[in-house]
């Protein structure tokens, strides 16, 4: 397995550091990444539990505040335009009610970001 690398920014979002590189068989199952940033500049650190490259992965995450749970899903389906639809599901528990609502706005805002970042050609970034 490889070692952790140097961050990379996502869109000016989201700084990415992976903690703990892909496993010998080279998938990305077991990969440990560190996030910080966002709307709320928080950091939590995301597992991948399971890897269909390149159309599904699907993370656990822990540090958000508030959470005693948090396991996502990023799905990537062609389109027949010849882009990409990019589904993200979360599922999530926390003590405080009425958290869901805040979670859930941070994701929208996240994801709103990094789907703009992502229109922007590869060469001019």
């Amino acid at each position: 397995m490889g070692g952790a690398r140097r961050p990379r920014e996502h869109g000016g979002l989201v700084t990415l550091r992976r903690l703990r590189g892909r496993p010998a068989d080279g998938g990305e199952t077991g990969t440990v990444r560190r996030l910080s940033g966002g709307p709320a500049r928080l950091a939590v650190t995301e597992t991948i539990v399971a890897a269909e490259a390149p159309h599904r992965l699907e993370y656990t995450a822990k540090g958000a505040p508030l959470q005693w749970m948090y396991h996502g899903f990023v799905t990537l389906e062609p389109t027949a335009g010849g882009g990409t639809t990019i589904r993200w599901e979360a599922q999530f528990r926390s003590p405080l009610w009425g958290s869901g609502a805040i979670t859930r706005q941070m994701l929208q805002r996240l994801t709103a970001g990094l789907a703009k970042a992502a229109e922007v050609p590869a060469l001019a970034r």
